[in-house]
């Protein structure tokens, strides 16, 4: 109320001697800023940095979706991916872990001195320890690393790079990375250059604790209709995009997310599929029984299965057609 007084004066004032009987917010004083929690600000720079990179990386995936030309070939639209998978380092790499012990060395060795750029590109030439392939980055995270010691005056600055944890950060924000690069879902996942999988990664060496590194993929869809059968709901049919290997309950969140501002804070929404699923469009249906001639997916985890070739949903080796029903309680 008191940061909205300066805006709207009257109504804040009136709200207030609600709160403050005989009193007025002409004489309240201007509220005063804590402590300022710099963790929280690192995480949303963070989040930020990440979702501006993320854009750039989705810009240039479709410049090379669409990059092969060939002569007498009509140039197809690039396709907009609708999977993303965020990878997140555990540590550091091999080599920047030695690059950081070396520094700490050099540190309390010079009586707690940060060494110059010139002792540092000495001391690091050469070093047998250091595979020849990352020479071109090893005196940017040299001089980087330096740096953020001459800053804290603390070794342990090295080891605590992040000031909150990377991974709850973006698992936490993960709805927002769906969002704002339009995809229909996103994996974050944990990596180790240690791990077998870590070895079919491209880009490997990128991925570093602070600098994600995420991967874009077309998965094949269909278009679904979404119908609901509920008299004078005010609610509409949807169609809205089926992945194979969706869930009942992911189908229900694509439905929030395509439909409108009520369906998307509904508390709850029942998928039906039609008995037989070839008639539906040539029968009335009936107000008075609505869930009549229709069987529901009760089971929210459910996994379905698109058969692409006739454009349909496959419910437990069942074709059920490419209409479901939805009820809004």
């Amino acid at each position: 109320v008191l940061l909205l007084a300066p805006i709207c004066p009257h109504i804040c004032d009136y709200i207030y001697q609600l709160i403050h009987p005989q009193t007025t917010i002409m004489n309240a004083k201007w509220p005063q800023g804590g402590k300022i929690d710099q963790k929280l600000i690192d995480s949303q720079n963070h989040i930020l940095n990440s979702a501006h990179d993320f854009r750039l990386r989705l810009t240039a995936y479709k410049t090379q979706q669409s990059g092969n030309k060939s002569k007498g070939v009509p140039v197809q639209p690039p396709l907009h991916p609708t999977h993303a998978t965020i990878f997140i380092a555990r540590s550091y790499p091999s080599w920047q872990i030695f690059v950081l012990n070396q520094l700490k060395e050099l540190y309390l060795n010079n009586n707690r001195q940060v060494p110059d750029g010139k002792t540092l590109a000495q001391h690091f030439k050469d070093r047998p320890e250091i595979d020849k392939k990352y020479m071109k980055k090893l005196m940017s995270f040299v001089i980087y690393s330096r740096d953020l010691l001459e800053k804290t005056r603390d070794i342990q600055a090295l080891d605590r790079h992040l000031s909150f944890d990377e991974y709850e950060v973006l698992s936490n924000n993960e709805d927002y990375f769906r969002r704002t690069l339009n995809i229909e879902q996103v994996d974050i996942r944990l990596i180790d250059e240690n791990e077998i999988e870590a070895a079919s990664i491209p880009n490997l060496e990128e991925i570093l604790p602070g600098k994600p590194l995420i991967h874009f993929r077309y998965e094949p869809m269909i278009s679904i209709r979404l119908i609901n059968r509920q008299s004078y709901s005010g609610h509409f049919e949807w169609t809205i995009p089926m992945i194979n290997g969706d869930t009942v309950e992911k189908l229900e969140q694509r439905l929030r997310r395509h439909a409108d501002r009520t369906l998307r804070f509904s508390k709850t929404i029942r998928l039906f599929y039609f008995r037989i699923s070839q008639f539906h469009s040539r029968k009335l249906p009936s107000m008075d029984i609505p869930l009549e001639d229709l069987v529901e997916l009760t089971n929210k985890q459910q996994v379905l299965q698109v058969d692409l070739k006739h454009e349909t949903v496959v419910s437990e080796q069942q074709d059920i057609g490419n209409a479901l029903v939805y009820f809004v309680e």
